[in-house]
């Protein structure tokens, strides 16, 4: 007969000292009693140099106890085998999904365990702890904090790129930026986590794909940002073929006007000088380059002094 629950990963089959048998099959009782009679706490395998730490992550009935126990006598959540897997990958693959959740609020008080599947494209396990936490579809990441457990956990070579996109973000927002489509189109339509702002990132973010699954999936496209519509967005990030389909899905966002200064998409190209938007916006979207902003002034009026090339452009558009 098959043991109940067999275990799938096979670097915990071979090499394990008594202590490490004791935490992937028993209780914190029993690994005290061994660490008390001299049990080293920091042996690791000699086949593929597991810890302890690993085995007990694996532990889908006393692993949450003793993730605990085993780091407040020093052992480290964050230890790596000879294949640089950690517990929490330990926890993942054996579905010890509470053991998983607890070792990344210990390691990183802020974190959120599907965020961590979504980063890593897991669709199937991201599936299983939304089951399991629906609460943590909507829940925000770490505000203010340098999101350390992201960083490890996937990025680990950018930085600066990390704190711009996930810094404060909903999971949707995470995937929108980043994570495979699949998974995106799943916390969407079925995690039911909110569309509105996930397109603001997926725009700054320059993710096409995910923009396009967005306005397919029914986002909202009369969000703004402080005050500023989509296509004004994508005008300041110099976006061209993202605003090209936004306006695919909305005729409208090109005459909306900024609530400050009564400015249209063409007032705001010109102004920041973008030939491109502004030959985008007169020829092929039919915008009215006298139309004026609430100071009176027309697109040619706004645009800076030095690109005589773009002033001449719009003054002759205009006596057509």
């Amino acid at each position: 007969m098959p043991p109940e629950n067999p275990i799938k990963t096979q670097k915990l089959k071979v090499g394990a000292s008594p202590l490490m048998e004791a935490a992937l099959k028993c209780g914190v009782k029993k690994c005290k009693n061994l660490v008390d009679n001299g049990a080293d706490l920091n042996e690791k395998t000699k086949e593929h140099a597991v810890s302890v730490m690993h085995f007990a992550a694996a532990n889908k009935k006393h692993g949450v106890e003793l993730v605990k126990y085993f780091a407040s006598l020093g052992c480290k959540l964050d230890a790596k085998d000879s294949g640089r897997e950690e517990p929490i990958d330990y926890a993942i693959r054996e579905e010890a999904f509470a053991v998983a959740k607890e070792i990344l609020t210990l390691l990183y008080p802020c974190s959120n365990l599907l965020q961590f599947c979504v980063m890593q494209r897991n669709l199937v396990v991201a599936k299983r702890v939304h089951d399991l936490y629906p609460e943590l579809a909507n829940e925000l990441t770490s505000e203010g904090s340098s999101n350390t457990f992201g960083l490890k956990l996937l990025l680990e070579k950018d930085k600066d790129l990390f704190n711009e996109l996930y810094l404060g973000q909903t999971i949707a927002q995470v995937a929108a930026s980043s994570a495979d489509l699949e998974v995106f189109k799943w916390l969407i339509e079925e995690a039911k986590v909110d569309k509105t702002t996930p397109i603001l990132l997926a725009i700054k973010a320059g993710n096409v794909c995910a923009v396009e699954k967005l306005c397919q999936l029914g986002a909202n496209l009369s969000v703004t940002y402080n005050g500023v519509n989509l296509v004004h967005q994508c005008i300041y990030l110099d976006n061209l073929d993202v605003a090209k389909l936004l306006c695919s899905f909305s005729d409208t966002l090109v005459s909306v006007k900024s609530p400050i200064g009564g400015k249209t998409a063409l007032h705001v190209a010109a102004e920041l000088g973008n030939d491109r938007f502004c030959e985008w916006l007169v020829e092929e979207e039919g915008v009215d380059v006298k139309e004026k902003t609430a100071k009176g002034e027309t697109a040619a009026d706004l645009v800076p002094w030095f690109n005589l090339h773009l002033l001449k452009y719009l003054k002759i558009v205009a006596l057509k």
